[in-house]
């Protein structure tokens, strides 16, 4: 019955040819066996190039932000490099944000860096300025170092290190086929799967920008659940800098809502004892944002603004 469905499909041309479709969609007509009509849905050199045996190959996303040029290694099977791969970095709404609160020669430090789908095309956007990744995953921080290559970034610095609210080492659940899912959150990690388990370095960002002579501007945090420990750790650098802050907070990643809640109200606590105002950003729409109600459940990106 279903051959039967798709053979009709096909010869009513109710498919879309395969300039008609994005590339996340474009990739998986690669992956599927041959039909005899599929020359209009896809181009069979293009089949040949894409599968190498049982394994899906990385494709490089060649795309514009702000002007400048941005290559990207992208792996489909990554869920941050799938949106790359569908929409490139034009109109993304992270990336977009980021930007507007970029000051030239200033310091942007990512945190949670992963493969750089953030970092590198901001460092190419932003040559005057200077963009510190931190991703503690070995495998992904060779990632992120092609990409730099790619980019031949001299203003990109790569920490290979974990960040929390004291230095030393801490134990870091790591998956290699979902790099967005690895955290030193255990519950959060292990609600996903069965982590790999290794020891990492962990610095504070008060520790690694003691002497900087530049301004930091912006930070962003993406590390599933450990959010407040990085700002503890960041104190100094928040107090006398006072840039903006952009993180996930994701009551998913913790065990009970009681949890939540209590990492909701520290964090709420911190940000207003240090006077910023913080905005839930919609998934409708990164420019409509809801003043956040922490008594509330969130899920989602934050954006905290200094207001004095």
């Amino acid at each position: 019955m279903l051959r039967t469905a798709f053979k009709w499909i096909y010869r009513l041309g109710l498919r879309k040819d395969y300039a008609r479709i994005d590339r996340l969609h474009y990739l998986k007509r690669l992956r599927r066996r041959r039909h005899p009509l599929d020359n209009k849905y896809y181009v069979s050199y293009d089949k040949e190039q894409f599968v190498a045996g049982e394994r899906e190959r990385e494709v490089c996303i060649a795309d514009n932000f702000l002007g400048k040029r941005v290559v990207f290694l992208c792996d489909p099977s990554y869920h941050f490099d799938r949106k790359i791969i569908q929409q490139g970095f034009v109109g993304h709404p992270i990336l977009d944000i980021m930007a507007a609160y970029v000051q030239p020669n200033s310091i942007v430090i990512d945190v949670g860096a992963n493969d750089g789908v953030y970092a590198v095309p901001l460092a190419a956007a932003h040559p005057n300025i200077w963009v510190h990744a931190f991703e503690p995953n070995p495998a992904v921080v060779e990632r992120l170092n092609q990409n730099i290559r790619l980019n031949q970034l001299s203003n990109l610095l790569v920490h290979p290190v974990a960040v929390s609210e004291t230095a030393g080492q801490a134990d870091f659940y790591q998956f290699d086929k979902d790099i967005s899912l690895s955290s030193l959150n255990r519950y959060a990690a292990e609600k996903c799967g069965s982590p790999q388990i290794n020891r990492v370095q962990v610095e504070t960002i008060d520790s690694v920008f003691a002497n900087r002579p530049e301004r930091i501007c912006f930070i962003k945090v993406d590390v599933q659940g450990a959010e407040l420990k990085v700002f503890l750790g960041a104190k100094e650098v928040i107090s006398s800098d006072r840039p903006v802050l952009l993180f996930e907070q994701e009551d998913v990643h913790f065990e009970t809502a009681e949890a939540a809640h209590s990492q909701k109200m520290q964090i709420a606590d911190f940000l207003s004892g240090h006077k910023y105002e913080c905005f839930y950003i919609t998934r409708y729409d990164h420019r409509l944002m809801f003043p956040v109600d922490w008594s509330r459940p969130v899920n989602g990106d934050v954006l905290a603004l200094p207001v004095v």
